[in-house]
C-alpha cells in the first residue's frame, strides 16, 4: 500500500519535472507534466486532486496536495473534466452531432407548444392566418418527431370559412334549399334555389346560445315554366338571418332587402334599433327611459299576437305598460 501512495510533502516537484525534461517553472505545470509522464494511475489521479482513485487494491481516498489551495484544486478538476469532454467529442463527432440535434429538437418543440397555446387562446384579429399557422405547426411537429400529422387542436374560435360553412349548414337544417349554382342555365321545369352566405359572426349571448354563430344568407330562386308556356324565367331573392336557439334548433328570420347590407343592419332592423342587453328567443330586454315604475309580484301574459309568451316573476307597470 505504501509503495503505491505518493506523498507530495517535502518534495520539489518543479525540480523533478525539470530534471525529466520539462520547461515548467510553476507547481501547476510541474504537476501536469509529471501526471502525463508517469504510468501509475495512483500518481496520475492523485496529482490532479481526485478525492478517490482506483488502484489494484480497490478505491482509496487521497488528500488534496498540501501545496495546492482548495480553489486551485476545484479549478483544476473543472479544467480536467472540460478537457476530457472535449477529447470525447473530438473522438466521436457523430455523438456530438446527435446530442446537438436532440437539444435543438427539444427547444424547437417547446417553442411550437408555446406558440400553439398562444394561438389557441388568442388568435388575434386575423383568425384565418392564425388557423393557417396552427396547421403549419402540426406539420412541423410531425417532421420533428417523425410521427403522423395530427389535427389542429381544439379551440374556441372559428375562421371565416368555418363560420360560412356553419351558417350554410344551419340554413339547410332550417329548411332552405341549395340545388343550383346560381350561374348555370336552367331548362328543367320548376324552382331552382341558390343559397349564398353574405355575412357571419360569432354571436354574443343575447343573439344566440353561447358558442354558436349567426349569419345573413340570400336564397335566390329561379322559376322555370313549361316550354310551351309564354312565361319567361323569373328570379326572386329572399334574405334571412340564420342561427340556433337555446335548444339547439336552427331558425330563420326573414328580413327585407333594404336591411340586408350586413348582419349588423339586419339585427338592427329585427330589434328596431333597440340596444339589447339580454334575450331569450324573440323576447329581449333593452334600456328604458321610464323614470318611475311600480312593481308587483306575479305573472302577466303577453298580448298582441304573442300569447304563447309569459313573463314570470316581478312585473313593472307604468300607466298602460
Amino acid at each position: 500500500m505504501k509503495s503505491n501512495m505518493i506523498s507530495l510533502k517535502n518534495r520539489n516537484l518543479v525540480a523533478e519535472a525539470q530534471a525529466l525534461g520539462s520547461s515548467a517553472n510553476t507547481l501547476r505545470g510541474a504537476i501536469r507534466y509529471l501526471a502525463d509522464q508517469h504510468y501509475s494511475p495512483v500518481y496520475k489521479r492523485g496529482l490532479y486532486g481526485r478525492t478517490y482513485v482506483d488502484t489494484r487494491r480497490g478505491r482509496r481516498k487521497i488528500a488534496r496536495p498540501a501545496a495546492m489551495s482548495s480553489f486551485e484544486w476545484r479549478q483544476n478538476e473543472k479544467a480536467r473534466a472540460w478537457k476530457d469532454a472535449q477529447a470525447a467529442r473530438r473522438a466521436n463527432p457523430e455523438a456530438k452531432r446527435a446530442r446537438d440535434d436532440a437539444a435543438f429538437r427539444r427547444n424547437f418543440l417547446a417553442r411550437l407548444r408555446r406558440e400553439e397555446k398562444r394561438l389557441v387562446a388568442n388568435p388575434g384579429p386575423d383568425t384565418e392566418t392564425a388557423y393557417t399557422r396552427l396547421e403549419r405547426i402540426a406539420e412541423e411537429r410531425a417532421i420533428a418527431t417523425g410521427s403522423a400529422v395530427k389535427a389542429v387542436p381544439q379551440r374556441a374560435w372559428m375562421t371565416p370559412a368555418e363560420r360560412t360553412d356553419r351558417v350554410h349548414s344551419m340554413a339547410l337544417n332550417a329548411g332552405l334549399a341549395d340545388d343550383w349554382d346560381g350561374s348555370s342555365y336552367c331548362d328543367d321545369r320548376g324552382d331552382h334555389f341558390c343559397l349564398t352566405v353574405l355575412d357571419s359572426a360569432e354571436a354574443p349571448a343575447y343573439h344566440a346560445a353561447p358558442g354558436t354563430v349567426i349569419g345573413l344568407v340570400e336564397q335566390r330562386r329561379r322559376r322555370v315554366y313549361a316550354k310551351r308556356s309564354d312565361w319567361r324565367k323569373s328570379d326572386r331573392s329572399d334574405f334571412f338571418v340564420v342561427g340556433r336557439n337555446e335548444n339547439g334548433n336552427a331558425f330563420l328570420h326573414q328580413i327585407p332587402h333594404t336591411a340586408a347590407g350586413s348582419l349588423a343592419e339586419a339585427m338592427n332592423w329585427i330589434w328596431s334599433g333597440a340596444e339589447i342587453i339580454a334575450r331569450q328567443g324573440d323576447v329581449a330586454l333593452a334600456p328604458s327611459s321610464l323614470k318611475r315604475v311600480d312593481g308587483e309580484d306575479g305573472d302577466v301574459d303577453v298580448i298582441g299576437g304573442h300569447g304563447r309568451h309569459r313573463f314570470i316573476g316581478e312585473v313593472y307597470r307604468n300607466g298602460s305598460l
